[in-house]
């Protein structure tokens, strides 16, 4: 309903545009009953064709006969060959002479003799011997094709067959049969199950044959006794066959071309001298004949697609395409053939596919494309389509009755979302009647023709919808095309659409709207005196029916203004006016969607800004596909998995102290220390100096160690790299700060002109009341700053830190970093808090990496690269100002050192995955991080023995 009240009946779609009828003489027939059953060429004279690529109804295309032009030879039936490909593109052709079989390699497309085998001649004949007779040639093949699980049947003209392991190699299986005897074999269709059929030209007949290449009997035969008993008294019986099954095909005049459709079908080309092929279907099971298609032209030969062929499927109508090559030679002609209720239904595609120097060997089908033979030297060349269609001229159809549920309605007007190229038309007739039952006693009655349609610039009658994006494959882009309806009053209306075109284009019509009541400005705004007379009432009727098209467009946008206020609603042009209202740009890159969800919650969005939730939501707005609105609720730091992307914060990565208990050690009793526990603060320095003394093999700790300090420096000590091992396992981390500070002291003093044994690093208020120290702890060092607000925070006053330490220091500040183990467990506490918990935490503070996950082995670098600069650009702008980060790519797998349990980890193959492990590739490929070659697993239906 617009803003005026009125209504209108739609049609749009195939379901709506099939209530139609076509009108043949007297017969009047559903288009849907008819769109049920492929076309025949009959039908595509004057039934609308429903076009699935433009969703939209038209003239039907017509089947095209290419004229023979200059320099090309028509194909003779004797110009076959019989080719056939295997499941890896190599095709597989009888030679010129018949005497043997050639094959071109899918990977060098070189053309060799595959059989007889040229590396396997006969050596030179024995001089000394003879035959008495001469030998007899090999018959010549007429017959080649690939069957299932890798193998190749080739037929010769004696009725021998011959069947190649294309994967075992050798030489062939040869396989006569005796009963029927002297097989006139001119086609072999392979079947799934490792079987084929077989047509016997000569005698008109198909047979089955079975994996083991045995014709297929019309039953299991019967159980008899065997001639031999044995002698215990046992009953022995053997099987005996009856003859084999065939289906009959003496009702055809030539069949020469053979396709297995299905389980219980297959389809027999029977070739016509002079006269054109006809198409039949044969049941398996019953051996039935039937004649599926009498084709529009003369075949030689047939293929028919494999059904992945196909570039659409319907579900409940599966579909298959039949090719067919003809005596011209200059065009392939194709038939659709659709099953429907488990019935078989043929009908010719229209559609242009033409051939160049065709030599008239044969098609073949091979990863997925269709190739013919071409030229000499024969060479085989993709089959193509040429989209250019020949239509009939014009075509005919009447829609449904519409009701309006008002008397004497007056009907307003017709708008078609229609294409209509140069040199084609739409005409539209219609009728009205209040009493429906009058639309069937006279299918002539009551049509009034009414004005061409003229294309407008409100593209729809909906405010804010954007015109309709379809692929322009033809020169005519979709308009809004506008009637209005002239004379028509009565509460049913029906229309009668004419389309007419050139034979070159049709026009296509996409959705049809009939309007009514219509808001009548001359009723509603005018005296009555305006409508008194007839003729002049009805032109200013018209004529101001023109200004309310004109403005009910602009009053509907009018009203509906706030549609351009919702993102939900809103047209694609305008969500970057709405995202300018938040100052930000949008990615050009993004669909529709994803423009709108950001736009609809853009507040919450930046309300997370610059925290982690935020982060992880910017990016996935940039690389989550699935993104949606739940996406952008963020109650806390999301969990994200090991599938998406992963933020992680360096400070949660960090090495720090084990955790020590809280006992301590009573005053006045010395600890007796445990050689197999590990150090505890309580111990003091005589823990670890005599654990370092036994890590070192003494029983003991010398005398001059007991008495000394234990350093913290490893330079200290003869062996640094042990002892840096010891102190890791027993306090959980190297010490680092006290060496940096005494090496930032020496440093300092040389840069003051001392020299020779500088100072060690004062250990009480009396050293460090130097000049030099307290020229030196002036100096901003952001380890010392925090050993000083961890001791002023944690003892308030330096007399409480004194009394817990048993020192004299005068301030805060003149306590250097230690770099030596203190005396007593308050201190040691304290700088473990230090060197083992506070300072990694600092360190790593502010810094993170983003982690973009590799999925697979099939990684384009380039892409890559270009994730990991988007991803940076998007976090330079997301996260705060002081933030350190990085980018980098990470296999979805656990690394030692990386993972963090409960977080970074999931159970599963982990790196032995094989989707995780990429084959090597010259210049792209980490050794140790690929694999290359290795045993490859045997083909369906083989085992590979080991010899």
């Amino acid at each position: 309903m617009n803003v005026n009240g009125s209504l209108y009946h739609l049609l749009l779609g195939e379901a709506d545009w099939s209530g139609c009828h076509v009108v043949s003489g007297e017969e009047r027939n559903l288009l849907g009953d008819i769109w049920d059953d492929p076309l025949t060429v009959e039908q595509r004279s004057f039934v609308p064709e429903w076009r699935e690529e433009h969703a939209a109804i038209g003239i039907a295309r017509l089947p095209q006969d290419l004229p023979a032009t200059l320099g090309e030879n028509p194909v003779l039936i004797t110009d076959r060959r019989s080719v056939t490909a295997d499941r890896h593109g190599n095709i597989y052709v009888i030679s010129d002479d018949r005497m043997g079989v050639t094959v071109q390699s899918a990977g060098t497309r070189q053309v060799s003799p595959f059989w007889p085998d040229p590396r396997g001649a006969a050596p030179a004949a024995d001089t000394v011997f003879e035959d008495c007779e001469p030998a007899e040639p090999e018959a010549p093949f007429s017959v080649v094709e690939a069957l299932c699980r890798d193998y190749l049947l080739a037929a010769r003209d004696d009725g021998t067959l011959l069947r190649f392991d294309l994967v075992g190699g050798g030489g062939p299986e040869v396989f006569t049969f005796v009963d029927p005897v002297g097989l006139s074999i001119q086609a072999i269709s392979a079947s799934p199950d490792g079987g084929a059929l077989l047509l016997d030209g000569a005698a008109k007949r198909l047979y089955r044959i079975n994996a083991d290449i045995r014709l297929c009997a019309e039953d299991e035969g019967t159980s008899e006794a065997s001639l031999f008993q044995p002698e215990d008294g046992g009953q022995a019986h053997e099987t005996v066959q009856h003859s084999p099954w065939f289906a009959d095909l003496s009702s055809l005049v030539e069949p020469i071309a053979l396709a297995y459709l299905d389980k219980g079908h297959a389809l027999v080309l029977d070739h016509r001298e002079g006269a054109n092929c006809g198409l039949y279907l044969v049941q398996s099971d019953t051996g039935t004949v039937s004649l599926l298609l009498d084709c529009s032209f003369d075949a030689l030969g047939m293929i028919l697609l494999p059904a992945e062929a196909m570039e659409a499927q319907s579900e409940d109508k599966p579909t298959r395409t039949a090719l067919f090559w003809s005596h011209s030679g200059n065009q392939a002609h194709a038939v659709i053939l659709q099953l429907d209720d488990a019935v078989w239904e043929a009908g010719e595609d229209p559609d242009l596919r033409p051939l160049r120097r065709f030599g008239g060997r044969g098609f073949v089908s091979a990863g997925g494309l269709t190739y013919y033979d071409s030229g000499d030297p024969m060479r085989w060349v993709g089959l193509g389509i040429k989209h250019r269609c020949r239509f009939a001229e014009k075509t005919v159809f009447e829609t449904p009755v519409f009701d309006s549920g008002l008397y004497q309605c007056q009907w307003d007007r017709i708008r078609l979302d229609a294409r209509i190229p140069g040199g084609c038309t739409i005409r539209i007739e219609a009728r009205t009647f209040d009493d429906e039952t009058l639309f069937a006693i006279d299918p002539e009655a009551g049509w009034i023709e009414q004005p061409i349609p003229y294309a407008n610039g409100d593209r729809a009658e909906l405010p804010a919808l954007s015109l309709l994006r379809i692929a322009e494959q033809d020169l005519a882009p979709q308009q809004c095309w506008d009637v209005l309806l002239q004379k028509l009053k009565g509460r049913h209306a029906q229309l009668r659409i004419t389309l007419e075109g050139d034979g070159r284009q049709s026009p296509l019509i996409t959705a049809l709207r009939l309007w009514y009541p219509r808001f009548s400005y001359s009723s509603r705004f005018l005296p009555q005196v305006y409508s008194e007379d007839p003729v002049s009432g009805d032109f200013i009727e018209r004529f101001l029916a023109i200004t309310e098209g004109v403005n009910t467009p602009l009053e509907e946008r009018i009203a509906a203004a706030r549609l351009l206020f919702d993102p939900r609603t809103a047209p694609a042009e305008a969500l970057d006016w709405l995202a300018d209202w938040f100052d930000v740009a949008l990615d050009p890159v993004w669909d529709d969607r994803r423009r709108r969800l950001f736009i609809t919650h853009a507040a919450k969005f930046f309300g997370w800004r610059g925290t982690l939730p935020g982060l992880q939501l910017a990016l996935a707005l940039a690389f989550d596909e699935n993104i949606d609105a739940c996406d952008f609720d963020l109650p806390g730091v999301p969990q994200t998995g090991l599938s998406g992307i992963r933020i992680v914060e360096h400070f949660r990565t960090r090495k720090s102290a084990r955790p020590f208990g809280s006992t301590t050690l009573s005053s006045g009793i010395h600890a007796v220390i445990d050689e197999e526990a590990l150090w505890h603060p309580a111990e003091g320095k005589q823990g670890l100096i005599e654990r370092w003394a036994w890590a070192r093999g003494l029983d003991n700790a010398p005398p001059e160690e007991r008495t000394a300090a234990f350093s913290l420096v490893a330079e200290d000590y003869d062996n640094p790299r042990d002892w840096s091992a010891f102190v890791q396992v027993q306090i959980g981390f190297v010490p680092s700060l006290g060496r940096n500070e005494q090496t930032r002291w020496h440093g300092f003093l040389q840069a003051r002109g001392h020299a020779g044994d500088l100072p060690h690093l004062p250990r009480s208020a009396a050293e460090a009341a130097s000049q030099d120290w307290q020229d030196y702890t002036a100096q901003s060092i952001r380890n010392r700053e925090l050993w000083r607000e961890l001791l002023s925070e944690r003892y308030g006053t330096i007399a409480r830190l004194n009394a817990n330490w048993s020192t004299d220091w005068l301030a805060f500040s003149d306590i250097p970093l230690p770099d030596q183990l203190p005396d007593r467990e308050a201190s040691i506490r304290d700088w473990l808090d230090l060197e083992g918990a506070l300072a990694p935490i600092h360190r790593s503070a502010h810094r993170f990496s983003v982690l973009i996950p590799r999925r697979s082995t099939a990684f384009d670098p380039e892409a890559e690269d270009a994730a990991l600069s988007l991803a940076s650009r998007i976090i330079a702008l997301e996260k705060p100002a002081h933030a350190v980060f990085d980018v980098r790519l990470f296999w979805a797998m656990n690394r030692v050192g990386e993972a963090r349990l409960g977080r970074d980890t999931e159970i599963g193959d982990g790196s032995r995955a094989p989707q995780l492990i990429p084959p090597s590739m010259l210049g792209r490929s980490v050794i140790g991080a690929s694999f290359a070659g290795g045993p490859q697993g045997a083909p369906d239906g083989r085992e590979r023995l080991a010899c």
